[in-house]
């Protein structure tokens, strides 16, 4: 067999084992942390009035900007 072929198999055997090695070495997760306390209120509920708020801002911000004329030089 040829010998960079050998060492070929070899590296990747021991990277195999290893990976294998490291999946067996985890112990347990932690238990979940307790749900936070007061009512669960989805964003999803907003969105269509960020979005309205965020068009109301862009344009008062865009309206506030220097309009610069072109200039030839």
């Amino acid at each position: 067999m040829n010998v960079k072929l050998y060492t070929k198999y070899v590296v990747a055997l021991a990277f195999a084992i290893g990976f294998v090695g490291m999946g067996y070495s985890k112990g347990a997760p932690p238990p979940p942390i307790p749900p936070p306390v007061g009512a669960q209120v989805p964003i999803d509920d907003y969105i269509p009035s960020l979005f309205f708020i965020a068009f109301i801002a862009g344009i008062y911000f865009y309206s506030r900007l220097d309009k610069k004329q072109a200039t030839n030089a």
